[in-house]
């Protein structure tokens, strides 16, 4: 759920969506809920939670981006088949237009 950027409450309401029992889709979603609510208790992030804070920094500071786009003209992603979609999107903002990204 976090690799699309969806709270818990979200993936709630479009689990409620359905209308219909889905008995491991609400088991799986109570585990996450806890898994929060645990993090938020203790003040915490988890990885995929830096992940979107790092996405939303380029988001809103765009003076912060341009600095980082102008430092690395060329990006070069190892391990790809392992990038989740948020750090795709990172990359994405990293290159622009020059889209100089292999």
């Amino acid at each position: 759920a976090k690799d699309y950027q969806l709270s818990a409450g979200e993936a709630r309401r479009r689990l409620d969506r359905f209308g219909m029992a889905l008995p491991l889709a609400e088991m799986c979603l109570s585990i996450y809920e806890q898994y929060e609510r645990g993090l938020r208790y203790r003040g915490a992030v988890d990885f995929q939670d830096l992940i979107r804070l790092a996405l939303r920094v380029l988001e809103l500071d765009a003076h912060y981006l341009v600095r980082l786009q102008d430092r690395w003209q060329y990006i070069l992603e190892d391990e790809a088949q392992d990038s989740s979609q948020l750090q795709e999107q990172i990359l994405r903002r990293l290159v622009g237009e020059a889209g100089n990204w292999v």
